[in-house]
């Protein structure tokens, strides 16, 4: 069971269930791995978008924001507390005429969470992502070094500032492409055989 509140899940269960996948995490995996056999490929996603066009605010109601990806968790029966394991298979982005300019914004946001990528900006008590500046995140696990409380001089980038026509060099780390050979084009790389090298 994920650690959001379950008023946050009941469209998306029902999606689910009106699909024929039934809710929660399990259902979550379930349609995404029917969706990897269906179209041959290796990974699969599902992004849901809300009409908030009569919400407050014109966001999901509760949240306060037009958008989340809400990480897959596990319940650590030893500490008695859920913890947080990335990537996530789904994220929710709310669509009203209010927020039109910036819709495919946000979900290019909420997107880089599905891959790996972790905020940029200021949350969770002045820490981005709720992490030490020196803990590691994403893909190819490195620093959340544009994170504005670890960072003097932060960038504008896709997952700060909601910036999608820029990605910073952390946050291309995060989703798991690294300039390998030096060609200014950033590669998927497998972190098995990248993951010592990161700085």
């Amino acid at each position: 069971v994920g650690c959001v509140p379950y008023s946050y899940w009941d469209w998306v269960n029902e999606v689910l269930d009106n699909l024929g996948y039934g809710g929660d995490w399990e259902g979550v995996f379930a349609h995404c791995n029917a969706l990897r056999k269906a179209y041959m490929c290796n990974w699969a996603f599902e992004l849901y978008v809300a009409n908030a066009e009569n919400e407050p605010g014109h966001v999901f109601y509760g949240l306060g924001a037009p958008g989340y990806a809400t990480p897959y968790t596990r319940w650590d029966y030893l500490r008695c507390k859920h913890y947080k394991e990335r990537p996530t298979p789904m994220a929710a982005v709310a669509y009203s005429s209010w927020w039109s300019s910036l819709f495919w914004k946000f979900v290019a946001h909420e997107v880089g969470h599905v891959f790996g990528g972790v905020d940029e900006y200021e949350a969770d008590d002045g820490q981005c992502n709720s992490g030490k500046c020196d803990d590691r995140w994403g893909y190819l696990q490195v620093k959340n070094g544009n994170c504005e409380s670890c960072n003097q001089q932060p960038v504008p980038c896709m997952m700060r500032a909601n910036n999608d026509q820029q990605l910073c060099d952390f946050t291309v780390a995060h989703v798991g492409w690294r300039d390998t050979d030096a060609d200014g084009v950033a590669d998927p790389i497998d972190p098995t055989t990248a993951a010592g090298c990161l700085s």
